[in-house]
């Protein structure tokens, strides 16, 4: 009947809402290990870990090569996530309003069958 297809709705929307919610904390996480990466191979370099004299390895080339390696890898998945969080977002909110929108045009319904309007004759 008409509940079940609002309820319906709304259990796509509680879904949808929290597929939403867990792309947008995504996002947070994504550029959190973004941040720290960067930042711990730059702490790295100040702190003389990597020394070219050491290890062979420059410092600076290490810092830039990580930042593009991680960046190309994550920006376009952060990119992703965003626009799949708009779509949620927006799905979820559709879900709602179709519910309502059921709801709303809903047969009331007594002891489990819909109450028909009455007929009226104009003869």
């Amino acid at each position: 009947g008409a509940s079940a297809s609002a309820g319906s709705h709304i259990g796509a929307g509680v879904l949808i809402a929290s597929a939403a919610i867990v792309h947008a904390v995504a996002v947070i996480v994504y550029i959190l290990f973004w941040a720290n990466v960067v930042n711990a191979v730059n702490d790295n370099c100040d702190d003389d870990v990597y020394s070219y004299n050491q290890d062979g390895v420059d410092c600076d080339d290490l810092a830039s090569g990580v930042g593009a390696f991680i960046g190309v890898l994550i920006w376009p998945i952060i990119v992703i996530d965003i626009a799949t969080f708009c779509v949620e977002l927006i799905c979820a909110i559709f879900s709602f309003q179709a519910a309502r929108a059921v709801r709303a045009q809903a047969l009331p319904i007594t002891a489990g069958v819909p109450v028909a309007k009455p007929v009226v004759s104009r003869c």
